[in-house]
This record gives C-alpha cells, sequence and structure tokens, in this order.
C-alpha cells in the first residue's frame, strides 16, 4: 500500500520533469513512456504484476487493464498528448455531467466511447480516458441500473488540476482507493 504523501511527492517529481521535457511528448506512445505509465505505477501505486496493457478485448485492444486479485477493476484509455480531449478550462476535480456540455467535442465523445464499450468487453465497472495530462474518470459499466449518460465524470483538465487536487485524483485512481471501492462514494 502506498502513502498518499509519498504518491504526492513523485507527482511533484513527474510533473516538474514532464514540464522539461513536454515538447518530446508527441505520439500517443511517448504520452505513455513518459507520463501515464510513470503516474499508474509511481504516483497510483499501481505494480506491474496488475498491469496488463494491449489486453484484447471484443472491439479492439485496451492501452491499460488494471488488476487486483487477478480480477480487472480499471480500464484506462490514452490518447496523444496534443490535440487533448477537447476539454476546455474546467474546473479540475469536479464531476460533470456525462451528458453536458464539457464532453461535446469529437476527441472527447471517440475516447469515451471507446473506455465504455472496453470495460463492457471486460466487465469492468471504472473507466479512465486520459491525455497524460488531461484525466476523465467514470463510471462506466454501471451496475445499478442507471444509464452511463445520465452519470457524471471527474475531469482533471491539466496536470496542475491533479496537483491541485490531487487527494480527489489519488481516491479515484489510486489502487489502494479502487480496491476500497471509494469511486462509488
Amino acid at each position: 500500500m502506498q502513502d498518499i504523501d509519498i504518491a504526492a511527492s513523485n507527482f511533484d517529481l513527474i510533473l516538474s520533469e514532464v514540464r522539461t521535457y513536454s515538447a518530446s511528448i508527441v505520439t500517443e506512445q511517448d504520452t505513455r513512456l513518459k507520463i501515464i505509465n510513470r503516474i499508474v505505477k509511481e504516483v497510483l501505486g499501481w505494480h506491474e504484476e496488475s498491469i496488463f496493457t494491449e489486453e484484447r478485448a471484443d472491439t479492439g485492444y485496451v492501452d491499460y487493464l488494471l488488476s487486483i486479485a487477478a480480477r480487472p477493476k480499471v480500464v484506462i484509455e490514452a490518447k496523444r498528448k496534443e490535440p487533448g480531449l477537447g476539454l476546455g478550462p474546467f474546473s479540475g476535480g469536479h464531476a460533470y455531467k456525462f451528458s453536458g456540455p464539457v464532453f461535446r467535442s469529437t476527441a472527447c465523445q471517440d475516447g469515451l466511447k471507446q473506455v465504455r464499450r472496453y470495460c463492457q468487453d471486460k466487465s469492468v465497472q471504472l473507466g479512465c480516458l486520459t491525455s497524460g495530462t488531461q484525466w476523465v474518470i467514470f463510471l462506466a459499466n454501471r451496475v445499478d441500473g442507471r444509464a452511463v449518460d445520465a452519470g457524471f465524470a471527474v475531469v482533471f483538465g491539466t496536470l496542475e488540476d491533479i496537483k491541485t487536487n490531487f487527494s480527489i485524483f489519488w481516491q479515484l485512481l489510486s489502487r489502494q482507493g479502487v480496491h476500497e471501492n471509494r469511486y462509488h462514494a
């Protein structure tokens, strides 16, 4: 189990480093290697044996499938850092209506649909769409009888949003937070 204070320090280090080599993050693979992989492992506390990449799904390949005790728990779909997800300057760490104006860009809509398909294919509830710097976290496969579109998604529009609202980010996606089902609260 990783302490939230250590995780926050690790995030600060990653943020500082990304600022220095941001121009070198061009492709999706750059984004995964230089930002997402590091956040998943060094900040969110997921162990190598719990991280599956390019896992086959009925509708494609899941970029990241995070598991606890061999049970899939989180799907993360990665996109290139630029042009991003088309999210505007919304407050980080806040929940926005999934069917509302925050998620109307084509890039965001396409990515969210992809996450939903993968979550359904893998019987996973928690989904995440990220460009490395922008993160959208939501229940992509609901079991409470509500439609996904009737729910909300938590948005972090920049890495600085994550820094400012680190506790929320960590509780939603950390191995410990997922293990304790904090995203249901």
